[in-house]
């Protein structure tokens, strides 16, 4: 992402190609450990960009989120929701979300990723045994999708009943 922010500067052309990119992907795992400052910092830009594309009108169609929550700030839970809500928003394709959870929390999938139309791949792998809240009703939303893969994830009970009672019927 540092040499995305630094490509940018170089003139408006290049700031304009950098938004058009299709396929995304954002991993935080690469860099552990940082200081609080440049985290903020980090996590502002990318939901500034995103903000942008999103004003732009541009689409994405494909995004790979890798993030760790482990050993990460309390706030990034927001950054990563707000991340891929604004990816709805730009009307992604195919999501694929890799992520390390803490031990103690779950992880929430935000409702306007379900909600995304436009959304046919739907990739959700956790570690450490994660726990994963989707949002009430929310097995009425996978109407579109063509391919949910769930890895590793422990769902709350509530989901698979009526995940299992929506495709069955």
């Amino acid at each position: 992402m540092g040499e995305l922010a630094r490509f940018r500067l170089v003139s408006k052309r290049c700031k304009r190609l950098c938004f058009t990119i299709p396929h995304l992907t954002f991993d935080n795992r690469t860099r552990r450990p940082i200081d609080p400052d440049r985290q903020i910092q980090h996590n502002l830009f990318l939901n500034r960009w995103m903000d942008l594309r999103q004003d732009d009108g541009i689409k994405i169609s494909t995004l790979y989120l890798n993030w760790s929550f482990e050993g990460s700030y309390s706030y990034e839970e927001f950054y990563v929701g707000k991340l891929l809500s604004q990816a709805a928003g730009s009307e992604v394709e195919l999501l694929k979300i890799e992520v390390i959870t803490r031990s103690d929390s779950a992880f929430e999938l935000p409702v306007s990723v379900l909600k995304c139309e436009p959304l046919t791949i739907l990739m959700l792998i956790l570690t450490n045994q994660g726990i994963v809240r989707f949002p009430s009703l929310s097995s009425s939303y996978f109407y579109f999708l063509k391919q949910l893969k769930l890895e590793n994830v422990h769902p709350e009970y509530e989901f698979i009943r009526d995940l299992g009672s929506s495709f069955c019927k």
